[in-house]
C-alpha cells in the first residue's frame, strides 16, 4: 500500500490511534519498511518459497489495513477493537501521557512483522487497568531503579502507593505451549527486571496470543496449576481472542480464566 492510502485506511478504520501521538507519523520511513517487506516476499516467491498465514496475528499491521480495504471481516473487526480501546485511552489519560504513547504508536507502525501486535498488547493491558478505577497513570518507561524500566508505573487512587508493570507477550502456536517454558520465562523476566529489590510493587502482566482456541484451552489448564496464578509479582494472563456471534467476529481481551468462564455458559 503507498503511504497515502495507508493514511486514508488507518483515518477509516483506526482513526484513534492518530491522537495517541503528538506528531503525525513518520510517512517516509514507513514507506521504506513496506516497500522492504513487499520486496522481501517477492524474492522469496521467485524463488519458489511458499509464504504461509494462518490469521490476522500472522501479518504486519499494514497487511490488515489492506485486508480490512477489501472487506476481510476478522480484519475490520480487529481494527474496530484496537480502535475503541483507543479510544477508551484518550478518555481516561491526560494529554501529557497520551503523548508519551507515541513512541508506541511509532513502534506499531514501524515493526514489520507480526511482532507490531506485542505494542497493542501493552496498550490493551493499559486500558485493562484503568478499566478497573482503581489506579492512574503516572509513568510510561519507568525507571525502576538505576538501570531498568517498566512499561508503565500506576498510583493506587485508594493508597497512593506505587505500582510498576511489565507486560510481556507471548505467541501461542502448536509448538510453543509449554507452560513449564513460559513460566521460567516470566520468572526470569522479573528477576531481571526487578534486581531483586523487594521493597518495590512491580507486576508483569502476560498476554497471550494463541494461533487457536484449542492452543489456549490447553495452556490454560496447565497455567491453572500454577496454584490459582499466585506466583509472586506475576499477574494472571490475559489472552486476545476471537469469537464469532451470527458468523460475526469480534474480538476480545480477557483474563484467560474469565474466557472459559464466559464460554462454558453459553
Amino acid at each position: 500500500m503507498a503511504t497515502n492510502l495507508v493514511k486514508e485506511a488507518m483515518q477509516k478504520h483506526i482513526p484513534n490511534i492518530f491522537l495517541l501521538k503528538k506528531s503525525e507519523p513518520r510517512w517516509k520511513d514507513i514507506e521504506v519498511l513496506i516497500d522492504s517487506v513487499y520486496q522481501e516476499r517477492k524474492a522469496k516467491k521467485e524463488m519458489g518459497e511458499e509464504i504461509i498465514i494462518v490469521n490476522q496475528l500472522h501479518y504486519n499491521f499494514f497487511d490488515v489495513l489492506h485486508l480490512a480495504e477489501t472487506g476481510d471481516l476478522l480484519s475490520l473487526s480487529m481494527l474496530e477493537y484496537f480502535n475503541i480501546v483507543f479510544g477508551e485511552l484518550i478518555k481516561k489519560i491526560s494529554q501529557e501521557y497520551r503523548h508519551r504513547l507515541g513512541k508506541t504508536i511509532d513502534k506499531i507502525l514501524q515493526t514489520p512483522m507480526p511482532n507490531y501486535i506485542d505494542h497493542i498488547g501493552e496498550l490493551l493491558v493499559l486500558d485493562a487497568i484503568l478499566s478497573t478505577g482503581m489506579f492512574k497513570l503516572i509513568g510510561v518507561e519507568e525507571r525502576i531503579g538505576d538501570r531498568k524500566f517498566a512499561d508503565f508505573c500506576f498510583e493506587e487512587i485508594k493508597t497512593g502507593e506505587k505500582y510498576y508493570v511489565e507486560v510481556y507477550n507471548r505467541h501461542i502456536t502448536e509448538g510453543n505451549s509449554d507452560v513449564a517454558k513460559l513460566r521460567d520465562k516470566l520468572l526470569e523476566k522479573k528477576e531481571d527486571k526487578t534486581q531483586n529489590m523487594n521493597d518495590i510493587n512491580f507486576k508483569i502482566v502476560p498476554v497471550l496470543w494463541p494461533e487457536k482456541f484449542e492452543d489456549l484451552k490447553q495452556l490454560e489448564d496447565e497455567i491453572r496449576k500454577w496454584e490459582g496464578f499466585e506466583i509472586e509479582q506475576i499477574f494472571e494472563p490475559f489472552a486476545f481472542h476471537v469469537v464469532f456471534e451470527k458468523d460475526k467476529p469480534s474480538y476480545r481481551f480477557w483474563r484467560i480464566s474469565n474466557i472459559y468462564k464466559n464460554r462454558k455458559t453459553k
